[in-house]
């Protein structure tokens, strides 16, 4: 009754995902659901979303009483065929506003739902990588303990020989190809672990995450699509902070795709990648920044790149979403995020901002 009489919008989280149940919460009211997992970032994104339907609902009430109010004043005087046309025209006027407005809520409802899809299938997708890194980390480890232990067998085999020449003759290139075996099984299960931390849904934050490691993790991650591109990386040794750690590692990757994507146009890809520590206002905290050598970002538009569905890129196929997220996620850690231009690169350089929570502001986080 309360929800009806005041129309405050009531947003469902569940653990259940069935159509049943689905159907249940909308026929008791409910205007929208979140299924688990989900993200801070989907809950504020549809909480945000309902507020502003609700405050659209509010001013279009406030609006057709107004009309309603002035049409009666209007019958009660005698007014001339002047005053008729004038207010005609000025509910002409309002009416044409109100559709403009109702036409782009429907478009950013449209966009929204799409960001929520999109959020599902991420979470669904980041619950099948986490199922896969563990399902192959055993195999990786018996492989890995295979090839140690058959490189000590022919360790020992070459002493028992006491002739080194005979045996390499006998057993051309063996140690060498053991010991690449080794490495590249040693650097998928480097990536496995990786995935596995950028995948994992963080519910508090971690403490003590090394910030050149997550940098480093972000970069295996990536390695795919940055093998034609010159990465620097500046990133202080020794950095830990208190973070979300897997929500600021998908702001890492975000901004180096990002450069790859401003870059694509040039005839040598560079970034540049850093962190270093950077006190503000009298709190500690670090600064991580991506730049690139691509054209920049027109300054005319800064304002609005971190604008939730603002795009350059709508003809490739540009969303807008991964800065506004980005955003979203940096404003939950309590920092900023900020657009220049690289001095060393000359393109464009994406500043972020975090503090670095102390071990007593930390504990009062419960953790």
């Amino acid at each position: 009754r309360y929800h009806e009489e005041e129309r405050i919008p009531v947003l469902i989280i569940t653990a259940r995902g069935f159509a049943s149940d689905l159907s249940k919460s909308f026929e008791l009211g409910a205007d929208d659901y979140v299924a688990k997992p989900f993200t801070r970032a989907e809950v504020m994104a549809r909480i945000n979303h309902h507020l502003k339907m609700s405050q659209y609902n509010d001013e279009m009430m406030g609006v057709y009483g107004r009309l309603a109010d002035e049409v009666t004043e209007r019958q009660q005087l005698t007014i001339s065929w002047e005053d008729v046309e004038t207010v005609r025209d000025l509910i002409k006027q309002r009416t044409e506003k109100l559709r403009t407005e109702e036409v782009q809520l429907q478009e950013e409802m449209s966009k929204l739902e799409e960001l929520i899809l999109r959020a599902d299938k991420m979470a669904a997708l980041g619950q099948m990588v986490s199922g896969i890194t563990h399902d192959i980390s055993n195999p990786l480890g018996y492989v890995v303990l295979s090839a140690s232990e058959l490189m000590r067998e022919l360790m020992v085999l070459k002493a028992s020989s006491g002739d080194a020449s005979r045996s390499e003759t006998a057993f051309p290139g063996m140690a060498d190809l053991v010991e690449s075996i080794d490495q590249e099984v040693r650097t998928v299960g480097r990536i496995s672990q990786a995935m596995r931390d950028y995948t994992r849904l963080d519910s508090n934050p971690v403490v003590a995450v090394d910030l050149e490691n997550l940098v480093s993790d972000c970069l295996l991650i990536m390695g795919h699509r940055l093998s034609d591109s010159k990465v620097q990386t500046l990133c202080e040794p020794g950095i830990s902070i208190t973070c979300y750690r897997s929500h600021l590692g998908q702001v890492i990757t975000n901004l180096i795709s990002n450069a790859l994507q401003a870059t694509s146009g040039c005839d040598e890809q560079i970034l540049e990648i850093g962190s270093r520590l950077i006190p503000r206002d009298g709190e500690e905290g670090v600064e991580i920044w991506v730049g690139d050598n691509g054209p920049g970002v027109p300054s005319s538009v800064q304002e609005q790149i971190f604008d939730l569905f603002f795009t350059l890129r709508e003809a490739e196929g540009g969303t807008g979403v991964g800065l506004g997220l980005c955003s979203m996620v940096i404003e939950e850690h309590g920092g900023t995020i900020e657009i220049g231009v690289s001095q060393h690169l000359g393109g464009a350089e994406f500043r972020v901002w975090v503090p670095c929570l102390p071990q007593s502001e930390s504990a009062n986080l419960g953790l």
